[in-house]
């Protein structure tokens, strides 16, 4: 093949449009993420022998199911220990029935089989709206929500500080903003970051390049200009990654203000 393949990286915020255009500089410079292949994952192993027998007539053998996963990586080696615990707990879960040598289709193998399509479990998301101008400012996981969530509580999204002040049974958290910039300490899980590390470095230093073009501007368009014709990135995108820096520079502004104004008046009393 001489043809060079083509894709276009699609950002849904400015973290993911500063990630696109960090792993696109990282490949070019043939900086790649090692492959790991996949494990014997037992998940996946029930899902495929439901497939299995869902392309059936009904049953199948245990040794043709055998034949079929050994032709794949990840269960070239397969324990049959394992295979024996994975068919155990489907049978007991009705997904399958079993007579000696042969498995069964069931009822629900078919509903099984489709209502687990991903092999990621999915994680319900709470959309954070301003009350001021109703208007969605961020969501929030499902893990921060259950383990903190509660009306009153301040935490910090987009850069500023907000007051929960209704939960919503329809997934909805509606919040109103707050000046105190001491009302709330933005949590950090470093040994859990979804991308690697030296994808998170790439991306600070674009974080501190903004920051450092917008210290010696008055305003966001010359460092637009400049990043524009850097990046590999659609112009809109970019002026959003600048103008929430922009906006943090600001906000951290009119906070060290506050913080010193408060200080300054403790000291006089």
């Amino acid at each position: 093949m001489t043809r060079t393949s083509k894709g276009i990286l699609v950002a849904v915020s400015t973290e993911d449009l500063l990630e696109s255009v960090a792993v696109i500089e990282l490949a070019k410079e043939a900086r790649i993420e090692p492959h790991q292949g996949p494990g014997r994952r037992a998940r996946v192993l029930a899902h495929q022998v439901a497939g299995l027998l869902i392309d059936s007539e009904g049953s199948v053998q245990l040794s043709h199911v055998k034949t079929i996963l050994a032709r794949s990586y990840p269960y070239s080696k397969l324990d049959e220990k394992q295979l024996e615990q994975v068919i155990d707990y489907q049978r007991k879960m009705g997904h399958l029935k079993r007579d000696g040598e042969t498995l069964y289709r069931t009822g629900r193998t078919r509903t099984y089989y489709y209502e687990n399509l991903s092999m990621i479990p999915d994680e319900r998301r709470y959309l954070v709206v301003d009350l001021t101008n109703n208007q969605a400012i961020g969501i929030l996981g499902e893990e921060f929500m259950m383990e903190n969530a509660r009306v009153g509580l301040n935490f910090i999204i987009k850069g500023r500080t907000w007051q929960m002040k209704q939960i919503a049974d329809d997934g909805r958290v509606y919040v109103l903003p707050i000046t105190d910039p001491t009302a709330a300490v933005p949590g950090w899980d470093g040994k859990i970051l979804p991308i690697p590390m030296e994808l998170g470095l790439r991306v600070g230093s674009f974080r501190a390049k903004i920051d450092q073009q917008l210290s010696s501007q008055e305003d966001v368009e010359p460092a637009v200009k400049r990043l524009a014709s850097e990046w590999p990135s659609d112009p809109y995108g970019t002026r959003k990654v600048v103008e929430e820096t922009w906006r943090i520079r600001r906000l951290d502004v009119q906070s060290q203000q506050t913080i010193g104004s408060s200080s300054k008046d403790s000291t006089d009393t």
